[in-house]
């Protein structure tokens, strides 16, 4: 689409008309890209699941009675959660939270690693 020379000339009497606006736009914007760079950046963060509602003790928890919260990774101890790493859409290891023997005080943390095969079986 091509415009004509009137149209680019009403288009420059316009903005012309508008300029005060138009800069105090321009400044605007300005401002807050500039305000979002100097921001500082969110702290890493972790994924926990917390109770969603009071729970009776002696309850069996369901999914429904869970929520996933994300957390500041400094707010969650060390070794205390199970994480999984996945490779693509398939679960390659899970680590299951760290425990510590009350006999000899040794810590044990469970790992499972799944491999696959080239056709995706696992092994």
């Amino acid at each position: 689409m091509v415009l004509s020379p009137a149209t680019w000339h009403d288009l420059a009497r316009t903005a012309s008309r508008h300029r005060r606006f138009i800069a105090a736009g321009l400044a605007a914007a300005a401002v807050a890209v500039g305000l979002q760079a100097l921001s500082p950046a969110q702290p890493a963060s972790t994924f926990v699941l917390t109770a969603s509602h009071d729970l009776a003790g002696g309850t069996e928890v369901k999914a429904k009675d869970l929520t996933r919260v994300a957390l500041p990774s400094a707010a969650v101890p060390d070794g205390q959660l199970t994480t999984y790493r996945y490779d693509g859409d398939d679960l390659v290891e899970a680590t299951g939270p760290a425990v510590t023997d009350a006999v000899t005080g040794a810590r044990h943390q469970a790992r499972t690693t799944d491999t696959t095969d080239e056709d995706g079986n696992l092994r």
